[in-house]
């Protein structure tokens, strides 16, 4: 992408932070999960910036990217963590 794009992107990000943050902190109820949900939603949402249709809605879009963020990690967590090999039986 060019420099143009990527700066309007930081702007967009830096513009975003605080709200960002907030409802993330709403669905988490932790701050450390809440900078790391926001980090990955700021990573993902510039993986897919050329999805943007219209500029003029990134707020929205990159809120929809951090509530489908926030909803994907809670089913990998709420699924467990996979046991590479089964437990030994005592029988």
């Amino acid at each position: 992408m060019d420099e143009e794009r990527r700066q309007w992107f930081a702007l967009q990000v830096e513009r975003l932070t605080d709200r960002l943050y907030g409802t993330a902190l709403r669905l988490t109820r932790n701050a450390e999960d809440a900078e790391d949900l926001v980090a990955e939603t700021v990573a993902k949402a510039w993986a897919k910036l050329a999805e943007l249709r219209a500029p003029q809605a990134f707020e929205a879009w990159i809120r929809r990217v951090l509530n489908n963020t926030f909803v994907s990690e809670w089913r990998r967590r709420r699924a467990g963590p996979e046991l590479a090999e089964p437990l030994p039986c005592d029988d």
